[in-house]
């Protein structure tokens, strides 16, 4: 039996009197805390008369338990249905079956729904909301279509949220079957329908379609001409979008910050950081139009995103001095600039900001960030803490906080995570077990990182680049010629290009096997080698003690063009103190004097070992006394 809007309104103020009345009882001033804390006790108390006015009571106490984040809760009512033998109604189900999707409880919400009598179109859209926000898109598709094959009619929060993931799935044409299908069901759909599907075709690269569509449409609002901004912003063709702002202008709509927004958005996009500043700067000196916090916030995420923290840490501050509020974006974009810069203490006071404006740090993308800072600024503890208290995790937070045990080096905590990721339904991505993988080898434990491997392996998941970079370094580690003959093999058979960062993890992995001249091999069939690839074979000569090989490579390297990092003077110092090489370690040194590659600690190190290798005590003392930060040496 369903309950009418009505009734159910009705039933509310009944539950909340009965409710009330329990209270005073029981004698306690705060009825809903008592319920919250002995809600079995409540159920078991109460005298359910009327089947309506019990089913309502049930839902009612389910609304606040999605309302709290209560999960705990929402089983117990489970629990407290099952026991009595309440028939689940489809209004009742509904209710259950949203409590476990908005708490993220992937598997129980999967059953559930699968032993559902009833499937009505509320119950659909749950399950695609959940899966929308785990980002599984194909998952979402999965559902309309099995949605449509029972009969159901899509509304109009079906299908923005089905368009919306054809667009994460960059996949126009399964988005353009929905639309077919959406006409010929006769379905106009109201603005916001109209905008996802604008918007799909936009984010899918058919701007072609959308121009069409858009031109048809008799009306227009705001948001349906910056979808056609946007669009051609982030395709680069900035005239066409500000042609469209002027027609826009004609049309009897005005720009507004979203317009610009995008515009700046698209500047970003196509890595035109200067522009995008010029634009937000001269926007902020305009009468008609003040920067809000999006215009802001695009510009610092757009640094950020782009290598440069620093840079988005000063348009920080100066958004801050115009007295613009930071939101959950702006905030996110800060903390992985924290992140990124290794700033535990700016990190910290983010987070204590955030504290304070308990919006932010109840939000799914800062809490997200705040999990990676504390994982990779080495505070596991404040990582997990915060991992914990997000309600409902997405992928990323999964994935943030195994990221941060594997550089924790933390290998049964990682197995714990993974179990209770699949207990409760939750899917692994390729980013997982890249996470993973990368995460052990850096702190040095290739037979983890290569146990992950072939756990992911056991998936239906395929490596990528990032993947197989993270194995070949594992092989290097553990010495394991074999495996990494094989992933090279691996490469070969799907036609894999080399790409630099794949041919270095190689040519490195061969020398740390003692396998000199098929890490030769690697370096002779790279197409494109840059600073990194040089960084492998040079290194991969002085660890080999071929040390003239290694200052040859460095002649060459001048040669074509690519300049000499720190990491290059490092390994050719190596490769001189073995030859105990002093002329060619003195020119060495001038070189890093003469272009400022003396800034590391470890270049000072490889001087003076240099230096006392090659019986220049006396060079090595003067470098030792000229050293800034004597402390770092190792």
């Amino acid at each position: 039996m369903t309950p009418t809007a009505t009734e159910s309104k009705s039933f509310s103020k009944n539950t909340e009197a009965h409710i009330n009345n329990f209270g005073s009882f029981t004698g306690t001033s705060d009825p809903e805390k008592w319920i919250l804390k002995n809600v079995a006790q409540f159920l078991h108390s109460m005298d359910f008369t009327n089947p309506d006015e019990c089913c309502e009571t049930y839902a009612e106490i389910l609304r606040k338990c999605r309302k709290l984040g209560n999960l705990e809760l929402g089983f117990q009512v489970h629990a407290h249905l099952i026991v009595n033998g309440v028939e689940l109604c489809e209004f009742l189900g509904g209710q259950l079956l949203e409590t476990y999707c908005k708490l993220g409880c992937v598997e129980d919400a999967r059953k559930l729904f699968a032993k559902m009598p009833e499937r009505n179109v509320f119950s659909w859209t749950s399950m695609m909301e959940m899966y929308y926000r785990l980002g599984d898109y194909t998952e979402v598709m999965t559902l309309y279509y099995g949605m449509i094959g029972e009969g159901i009619r899509p509304d109009h929060f079906v299908f923005p949220k089905v368009f919306k993931a054809c667009s994460e799935l960059r996949d126009y044409k399964v988005g353009k079957h929905v639309y077919d299908y959406m006409l010929s069901i006769g379905f106009e759909g109201n603005a916001w329908v109209k905008r996802s599907f604008l918007e799909m075709f936009v984010k899918c690269g058919r701007i072609d379609i959308a121009r069409r569509l858009f031109e048809e449409m008799k009306f227009k609002d705001v948001f349906m001409w910056n979808i056609m901004v946007s669009g051609y912003a982030i395709k680069g063709e900035f005239r066409k979008a500000l042609r469209y702002i002027n027609a826009m202008k004609l049309s009897g709509v005005m720009p507004d910050r979203v317009t610009w927004n995008s515009l700046i958005a698209g500047f970003i996009q196509n890595r035109r950081l200067n522009v995008a500043f010029k634009y937000l700067s001269e926007l902020s000196d305009s009468e008609d139009y003040s920067p809000d916090v999006v215009s802001w916030t695009a510009v610092i995420s757009g640094y950020e995103k782009n290598g440069y923290s620093s840079q988005a840490l000063s348009l920080f501050r100066k958004m801050l001095r115009k007295g613009v509020r930071p939101n959950s974006v702006t905030i996110a974009s800060v903390v992985s600039c924290c992140t990124n810069l290794s700033l535990s203490q700016h990190g910290k006071e983010i987070h204590g900001y955030c504290i304070k404006r308990s919006e932010l740090d109840s939000d799914l993308l800062v809490s997200n960030a705040l999990v990676d800072f504390y994982a990779k600024c080495s505070s596991l503890q404040f990582a997990r803490q915060k991992f914990d208290n997000i309600i409902q995790k997405d992928l990323i937070s999964w994935n943030s906080m195994l990221s941060g045990y594997a550089l924790g080096g933390c290998y049964e905590e990682v197995v714990r995570i993974l179990s209770e990721m699949k207990a409760r339904g939750v899917k692994s991505d390729i980013v997982t077990w890249n996470g993973l993988i990368t995460g052990f080898t850096q702190t040095g434990d290739g037979k983890s990182a290569l146990e992950f491997l072939y756990r992911m392996c056991r998936t239906s998941i395929k490596p990528n680049s990032t993947t197989l970079s993270g194995a070949l370094t594992a092989c290097a580690q553990m010495r394991d010629l074999r495996l990494g003959k094989e992933i090279h093999g691996y490469l070969f058979r799907h036609q894999i290009e080399l790409s630099t960062g794949i041919g270095s993890a190689l040519i490195s992995m061969y020398a740390r096997c003692e396998s000199l001249e098929l890490a030769y091999s690697v370096f002779g069939e790279l197409s494109t080698k840059d600073v990194v690839v040089w960084n492998s074979i040079i290194a991969a000569c002085a660890q080999s003690r071929q040390g003239v090989s290694a200052l040859n490579l460095l002649r060459d390297m001048n040669l074509v063009d690519v300049r000499p990092d720190t990491v290059t003077m490092i390994s050719v110092l190596k490769a001189c103190s073995r030859l105990a090489a002093l002329r060619q370690g003195k020119e060495i040194h001038q070189y890093i004097t003469r272009h400022g590659l003396d800034t590391g600690s470890f270049v000072w190190n490889a001087l003076i070992d240099m230096y006392g290798r090659s019986g220049s005590i006396q060079n090595s003392r003067r470098v030792f006394d000229a050293m800034p930060h004597k402390s770092d040496m190792g």
